[in-house]
């Protein structure tokens, strides 16, 4: 085969490829027509060339001749034959720095490529257009896109200078990867000065450094995954001497699309960087088999429905790590976990959220095919509950738990606890006065809660129906109605911790009839009390006492009471279960009699007493007396002058005795007859005895002489006697 030589005619150039170094493998076949040009750098270049120079490898210290091919040119490259098809002018370029010398030729190129030779490295799948450079020296610049990790550390800088340029569609021999871009070979990698040969291909990977810009397709099975991934924009670059094809791409569409689909997908309107490396068969030296490969991908997903924000994804040999935020009810929490080739994977953490304004210490978020749950504990009270459950994708949730609960010191028992969308609450069963009651209630998030219940309550031995419980910060109050001696009462109080207890109400009694009117009921501890205004007979009594479970009860209290008029001092009352007894003592004469009895609901009453009564200038014994609604009566037994009299009187309402009471007598008395009858009258405490009858006397010498007469003797100390033909005569003898 015979190169052309150059040649100059009308503007129209022919030119021979150099013969020298490697471009002993580069023959011209035809000496194609040009239009031809001269400048310094690129940028000069592009101010006479109406095309793109962005793919053209040029330097801005170098001297270039340029030409501009109309008519079909044929080369040969190694045991490779290239030809570009006649296309307009402009279309077509060829540059030439003939100091290095360096040539570059871009246009439509057809050609056969041999299943065998330059292939290993160089495979034209046939896409156009083509550009093709060679340097002798190795002068064709080459800095990387991004930087590039090799699995240890990130490499900032990859600029290095090459022989041979390619860009297109282009498959690098045995490597993962499809370029639409640009390719730099240094062939003399190591810079020992000795060139490979393109026609030996023994030590071809031995010393040989690759750049890559440009859109880049990789393709391998890591963990199971069959992986197509195409990378918009991208660099790779491969040294003999780390036995690594490195890469790396910025995209704005998802390079692992459908991947895991259907687990895993990228909702769009994400950005994402992907990046990794192949590592060299070096037992196969002829070959570039993977043996290891990394792939880094970040961006947003949406997996099984939720979203994995700033996602991390990296491939490996042995399987894939998965890591990315996801939003746990106002949480981002950063998950770490595997996927599996078969699609399942797992994610978790461990860290203390807050939901709906509840710390969850040390929650366990557990991120799977089976969704997103939620492990942790949160503090009800004094207790710490652990609550665990799911949380769906729509940001619906529900975490429960269930313990034995302390609450402001009370117990509850087989407590229920529920984090929802709704707030926190609490179920559970409270101990207190001896009742279990069922309390229902909510947690909010600055720890305030208020748990409420109603039951039948028996506190002590006394029946409480309907009973409002609340368990809250302030403690537990409770508000039932008692039913008490036949009346249903509202009590209201506090229930302590320590089993203490103090229920309080009022109301209007009716007992047995009696009206207690303000009636206060105290239930504590201590039993039931009960005080109120006792109406009785037109009196208002404070009484109070003790009402037992049995339902006895038995108040009390102590007033003046008036009685039909009469007023009882000191006086006594007793209400029970048998009815109102009253003792009291009543002014008679100028004395008290202390006097007892009964009260009926009606008014009706009737007392009784004894005693001496005081009179003026006299005392009388052992009189009995009898009050009631009609009045005061009584009997007195009176010895007078050896006499007895029974007599039966009345009391005034201010003390004053009135009543009478009369005796016939006969007999001899100190030498005297005497016949008659004899009078005891007590009126208005004063107290007469007349006696009037027939006395007379044996005189000597007369005989037995009489008379008749009346005579009164007063405790007042007055004395009358009636003198027949004188009448009455009186004397005071006090």
């Amino acid at each position: 085969m015979q190169t052309q030589p150059f040649g100059i005619n009308a503007h129209v150039t022919t030119f021979p490829f150099p013969e020298s170094g490697f471009f002993s493998d580069l023959m011209a076949m035809n000496s194609p027509e040009m239009s031809m040009g001269i400048c310094t750098g690129k940028t000069e270049m592009q101010q006479h060339y109406n095309g793109s120079l962005d793919e053209v490898p040029l330097r801005e210290d170098r001297f270039y001749l340029y030409f501009l091919y109309t008519s079909s040119f044929e080369f040969a490259f190694a045991d490779v034959t290239v030809e570009t098809a006649p296309i307009d002018l402009g279309s077509g370029m060829f540059i030439l720095d003939p100091i290095d010398p360096f040539i570059y030729l871009s246009g439509d190129i057809f050609g056969a490529i041999p299943s065998e030779g330059l292939n290993k490295w160089l495979n034209n799948k046939g896409v156009d257009p083509m550009g093709i450079g060679f340097s002798l020296n190795g002068l064709i610049p080459y800095s990387s896109d991004y930087p590039l990790y090799d699995g240890t550390v990130w490499i900032e800088e990859n600029i290095f200078e090459g022989h041979f340029y390619a860009s297109g569609a282009i498959q690098l021999g045995e490597l993962p990867v499809n370029i639409e871009g640009s390719v730099l070979v240094d062939v003399d990698a190591n810079d020992d000065n000795e060139v490979l040969s393109f026609t030996d291909y023994s030590n071809l990977f031995e010393d040989i450094l690759i750049g890559i810009n440009g859109s880049l397709t990789l393709g391998y099975n890591v963990a199971g995954f069959d992986i197509s991934i195409d990378l918009a924009h991208g660099t790779a670059l491969y040294e003999c001497g780390m036995n690594k094809l490195l890469f790396r791409a910025k995209n704005a569409e998802n390079p692992i699309a459908g991947l895991f689909d259907p687990i895993m997908n990228d909702p769009g309107g994400t950005s994402f960087d992907i990046y990794g490396f192949y590592d060299r068969n070096i037992g196969l030296p002829e070959q570039f088999m993977v043996e290891d490969v990394f792939i880094h991908s970040e961006g947003d997903y949406s997996c099984i429905g939720y979203k994995l924000a700033s996602s991390v994804i990296e491939f490996t040999m042995d399987g894939v790590s998965i890591e990315g935020n996801i939003h746990v009810v106002g949480n981002n929490v950063h998950v770490t976990g595997v996927l599996q080739s078969d699609g399942t994977f797992i994610l978790s953490a461990v860290a203390n959220i807050n939901i709906l304004g509840h710390d969850l210490a040390n929650a366990i978020i557990t991120f799977s095919n089976l969704g997103l749950y939620v492990v942790g504990s949160i503090q009800i009270g004094d207790t710490w509950v652990t609550i665990n459950g799911k949380i769906e994708p729509d940001g619906i949730f529900s975490l429960t738990g269930a313990a034995e609960m302390t609450i402001s010191g009370f117990q509850l028992a087989q407590a229920d606890v529920i984090l929802d969308n709704d707030g926190c609450s609490v179920d559970g069963t409270l101990s207190i006065i001896g009742n279990n009651v069922t309390v229902i209630g909510t947690v909010d998030s600055t720890g305030i809660f208020s748990l409420q219940g109603s039951t039948n309550m028996t506190v002590a031995g006394l029946q409480l129906a309907q009973a409002d419980v609340i368990l809250d910060n302030d403690g537990c109050s409770v508000e039932g109605t008692l039913s008490i001696i036949g009346n249903n009462v509202t009590v209201s109080g506090d229930v302590f911790s320590n089993g203490s207890f103090s229920l309080g109400g009022s109301a209007t009694m009716i007992i047995n009839g009696f009206r207690l009117a303000n009636t206060k009921v105290e239930l504590s501890n201590n039993g039931c009390y009960v005080s109120g205004d006792l109406s009785i007979a037109g009196n208002s009594v404070v009484v109070g006492g003790t009402v037992y479970s049995d339902g006895t009860f038995s108040l009390k209290g102590e007033t003046i009471l008036t009685l039909a008029g009469y007023r009882l001092s000191k006086a006594e009352v007793t209400f029970s279960n048998y009815g109102v007894t009253v003792a009291g003592d009543v002014n008679i004469g100028i004395s008290s009699v202390r006097m007892s009895g009964s009260i009926d609901s009606d008014g009706t009453f009737s007392l009784t007493g004894s005693g001496n009564i005081s009179i003026i200038g006299y005392t009388i014994t052992s009189a009995s007396v009898t009050l009631r609604n009609s009045g005061l009566t009584g009997i007195v037994y009176v010895t007078y002058a050896g006499t007895s009299f029974n007599v039966n009187f009345t009391v005034k309402t201010n003390g004053q005795i009135n009543g009478c009471s009369s005796i016939s007598i006969g007999g001899s008395f100190a030498g005297f007859t005497v016949e008659g009858s004899v009078e005891l009258c007590i009126t208005n405490n004063v107290v007469d005895v007349e006696f009037c009858g027939e006395v007379g006397i044996n005189l000597p010498l007369v005989g037995f002489v009489s008379v008749n007469t009346c005579t009164s003797v007063s405790s007042s100390g007055e004395i009358c006697v009636n003198i027949p033909v004188y009448g009455n005569a009186c004397i005071d003898i006090l």
